[in-house]
């Protein structure tokens, strides 16, 4: 249990919380399952794998095995992929604006790092799309806390093809740019999606 801490028991049951009432909309019901789901949460955790990739993976089929395999996702990812469509031109005439291809890729770079912000199924924070439409602009604006965009350039001028694992929907929409730019430098560009419903994760159909 050494990745493991205290957070990660409120972490998974707000995640199982949130998921529940998406799930269902009886307040019975969504008792029911709550309880159905903290009991897979207690059990993972007290047998906990190696990585917390394969703790996400056992909770997200935990998930399945008792709200059902169904995407209760939809309406949220459907909105982030309206509400990214919107902010799309902003984005790319702030991409556009750069002086240098070195500057536009950095911030398509920026433009993907606030789009990751649509992360609906974290137990962390809370996301507000309304929230997030109204700030894009100044998150545009915001320093990065930990830039890395040099060693990027330097690894990509190294290299000729590029995975590019694309994670929830909303978010998609905004990592065309990257992508574009990307592709301008001469590279291969390959996108990757979620074979299979987790989350707000994006499948082939947000990334078509």
């Amino acid at each position: 249990m050494r990745f493991l801490s205290p957070l990660c028991v409120v972490c998974l049951v707000e995640t199982a919380y949130t998921f529940a009432k998406m799930a269902e909309a009886n307040p019975d019901e969504q008792m029911r399952k709550l309880l159905n789901l903290t009991r897979e949460v207690e059990a993972l955790l007290r047998s906990p794998p190696a990585t917390y990739a394969e703790l996400g993976k056992r909770f997200c089929d935990a998930c399945v095995r008792v709200l059902g395999d169904f995407d209760y996702f939809r309406p949220i990812k459907e909105a982030s992929n309206e509400v990214a469509l919107r902010l799309a031109p902003a984005a790319e005439a702030y991409v556009r604006s750069a002086t240098s291809r070195d500057e536009r890729l950095r911030r398509a770079v920026k433009v993907a790092l606030v789009g990751n912000a649509l992360d609906f199924g974290t137990g962390v924070y809370e996301v507000s799309l309304e929230g997030f439409e109204a700030q894009f602009s100044s998150l545009l604006s915001a320093e990065v806390a930990v830039d890395e965009s040099g060693d990027l350039l330097a690894a990509l001028r190294r290299s000729k093809r590029v995975l590019y694992v694309l994670d929830n929907a909303g978010e998609v929409v905004l990592d065309r740019l990257l992508i574009s730019e990307l592709a301008s430098m001469g590279l291969e560009v390959t996108a990757a999606v979620r074979g299979a419903l987790v989350q707000n994760d994006a499948t082939i159909e947000d990334a078509e």
